[in-house]
Parts: C-alpha cells; sequence; structure tokens
C-alpha cells in the first residue's frame, strides 16, 4: 500500500487543465474534464456535514493542515478506538473554497473512503490517488467495499 493517500477534487483538476505542471498527470488520466465543470469546491462547512452524515464524530478540528501550517485538520474517533486524521492545505475558514487535496494521515482507510464518498453526494466527484500510482474515481454511485476493491 502506499504512503502517502489523497482525495482530489475534480473541479480542482477542470481548474488547472491548462497548468503545465499538471499536463501529464491530467493526459494520463483520461478523463474528460469539460465534465465537472459544474462541480462545485468543497468547503470545511462541507467536510465537517460530510462526516456527520456519514455517522462519524469530530474529536479534534483545528485551522492547521497535519503540519501545522496554515489549513484545516481533523481527527475522527472510531469505535474501535482508532483515529483517522485528514487534513486540508491552504484554507483559513469554514466557507472558503477548498482548492487543494484532502489527505489521509492515519487511522482507517475506510473511514476515510466513507467521508469522501458522503461528500462526493453533496460537491462532486474526487480522484482517489496514491503515491504509488493507484487511483480510483470516487462517484455518488460507488461505495466503500467498490473502492477498497478497486484501489487494493
Amino acid at each position: 500500500m502506499a504512503n502517502s493517500i489523497c482525495a482530489i477534487p475534480m473541479r480542482m483538476l477542470y481548474d488547472e487543465r491548462n497548468d503545465p505542471q499538471m499536463d501529464t498527470f491530467i493526459a494520463d488520466l483520461d478523463i474528460d474534464l469539460n465534465a465537472y465543470v459544474k462541480h462545485q469546491h468543497p468547503t470545511v462547512l462541507d467536510l465537517q456535514m460530510a462526516i456527520k452524515q456519514s455517522g462519524l464524530n469530530l474529536t479534534v478540528a483545528q485551522f492547521q493542515n497535519a503540519e501545522g501550517e496554515q489549513g484545516w485538520s481533523c481527527s475522527i474517533k472510531e469505535n474501535d478506538g482508532y483515529h483517522t486524521l485528514i487534513s486540508v492545505d491552504k484554507v483559513q475558514s469554514e466557507q472558503e473554497a477548498i482548492k487543494e487535496m484532502f489527505y489521509f494521515s492515519g487511522g482507517q482507510l475506510e473511514t476515510y473512503i466513507l467521508v469522501m464518498l458522503t461528500l462526493v453526494k453533496n460537491t462532486g466527484d474526487l480522484l482517489l490517488y496514491c503515491d504509488s500510482g493507484q487511483m480510483c474515481l470516487l462517484t455518488k454511485t460507488k461505495t466503500v467495499e467498490e473502492v477498497l476493491s478497486e484501489f487494493s
């Protein structure tokens, strides 16, 4: 499995489609990004709502990313005692559009995927990506089990 896993809003990729640094990455996706022009950028409020709609509880939420820099992060305590960490860079308020990736920083991958799939229902598709090169498009119709089987 990968060392680093993140979810990339497809709207972010649409906005970056003309960035020369993203050309190869986007071309490798073989996805028509024009389909994502109407998707919205998620906000911290959207993420918090997705966590609650997933039946989970935030134990810590702060306006710093996992590295203590400008951003937002949270810890989700699960019934088995695990803490799943999610962080986002470069966001300063709950209503600000998130134009960065959602990082999974430990805990249960299933919990992270559940939250991201719930977020997809409210804001639009996400691309689950890991540093090993594995990718999976998260859509409204996918389940956690389907994503895990595609991503394993």
